[in-house]
């Protein structure tokens, strides 16, 4: 699986909270982050980079058939990981037609559900509902429209206005095709005092054959088009992406941040975001990727670089259905855990299934993902299981302090394990 820049693009959400004593400016921000962590962790390719969140995110779900998704934030006051975000996501016959967003606020119940309508294969529309402890507080339709050719055309979105029970045009998208290429899309908001649409934001591609090479963003202001960002995108010679650079404007463009990609085998592996301080790239981010055997991300770590230092940002870690069949779950009553934990130098693996299957190994993975130890097992008829690690690789030499994971064949959930020496 190749994991290829996507420039990212997401939908206002527009609250109705009466009464409610609530930021809605930080509720927004996270929903908007949530999503683009969701959308970063599944490949749907850079040729859908320009497409609207929802259809987006249903082209990459349906890539490898995400059954949960989970977030973790480092909180330093706690000194721990927080859960920050859950997905949810439904298909029915191979098409995601429904994902829950649930995010994690003390003392609040806080989740979106989307649900997809398909038609020839194709998305035509979506339905958003927010809800905040029990209480409807937003909702919007959306149109996705296509050329004869299936390519994507135009885009509606419109919120539901409670007071007076109607749809209201709140946003469209329009793009320019050439060559079987979207070359600009055009992004146009509904002013309700004049009661027609009025320019917004304007992003230009170019291409390299099947390859976004860059991409500009414009916004509309003072009746002219106004540059805003420039990002590059740079190739390696087997098409997976090397770096992204990024320019802001300035009177002129100045280099703003750049992201390089690592790969083992073709699996995106590591990241780093780097951003121009007085005429330096200086670190910013780093972001390690794990994979299962399917090639599919299961786990990743972010950290953020703060004061000369790498401090933990985020966890996220990917559950998927089985063998990439959409009509058939994992199984979620699996129990992984690993004791002690932090360990040195040993530490005890057990796990707990359903007995509808008895695993007969256990896979070990670092935190790059690649697989450094396999353990043959014995589960008894219960699926009641268990087995010492010494922290020792496959040709058993001891393995540096870190963070591993283990599985059970045939199993996508995983446990976290700390060595510490």
């Amino acid at each position: 699986m190749k994991k290829k820049m996507v420039i990212l693009l997401f939908l206002s959400l527009f609250f109705i909270l009466n009464g409610l004593e609530l930021d809605i400016k930080a509720m927004n921000q996270r929903f908007i982050e949530s999503r683009e962590l969701m959308l970063n962790r599944l490949d749907y390719g850079t040729s859908a980079a320009f497409l609207p969140m929802n259809l987006a995110m249903s082209l990459a779900a349906m890539v490898d058939y995400p059954e949960e998704y989970e977030t973790f934030d480092w909180d330093d006051g706690f000194d721990d990981w927080i859960l920050g975000y859950n997905y949810y996501f439904t298909y029915t016959d191979g098409y995601l037609t429904q994902y829950i967003i649930h995010i994690n606020m003390p003392g609040a119940i806080y989740y979106m559900t989307i649900d997809l309508t398909w038609e020839g294969g194709f998305l035509t529309g979506s339905t958003s509902t927010t809800i905040y402890n029990g209480m409807l507080i937003v909702a919007s339709g959306e149109h996705y429209y296509y050329t004869d050719d299936g390519l994507f055309e135009s885009y509606l979105l419109q919120d539901w206005d409670m007071a007076n029970e109607v749809w209201i045009d709140a946003e469209q998208w329009t793009s320019t095709i050439e060559d079987g290429r979207i070359t600009v899309m055009n992004i146009e908001e509904y002013d309700e005092d004049l009661m027609n649409w009025r320019p917004d934001e304007r992003l230009t591609y170019t291409w390299d054959g099947e390859l976004i090479t860059s991409q500009l963003v414009e916004y509309y202001a003072d009746e002219v088009w106004t540059n805003s960002d420039l990002h590059y995108m740079y190739y390696l010679d087997n098409e997976l992406m090397d770096y992204i650079l990024s320019q802001v404007w300035d009177g002129g463009w100045v280099d703003d941040h750049k992201v390089t990609y690592s790969y083992e085998e073709d699996l995106q592996t590591y990241n780093l975001t780097l951003e121009w301080i007085d005429g330096a790239w200086v670190n910013a981010e780093q972001e390690f990727i794990t994979y299962d055997d399917l090639d599919r991300q299961i786990f990743s770590h972010k950290d953020e670089f703060f004061e000369g230092d790498w401090l933990n940002d985020s966890e996220t870690y990917l559950y998927y259905t089985v063998e990439n069949n959409p009509d058939v779950i994992a199984h979620s009553s699996i129990e992984l855990s690993a004791y002690p934990n932090p360990f040195n130098p040993s530490t005890t693996l057990s796990w707990q299934t359903d007995g509808s299957f008895l695993p007969q190994t256990v896979k070990i993975y670092d935190l790059r993902g690649k697989k450094v130890n396999e353990l043959a097992v014995i589960t008894g008829n219960n699926g009641t299981g268990a087995i010492t690690w010494n922290g020792c690789d496959q040709n058993g030499f001891s393995l540096p302090s870190g963070i591993y994971f283990f599985r059970l064949e045939g199993v996508q959930k995983t446990a976290k394990m700390l060595l510490l020496k």
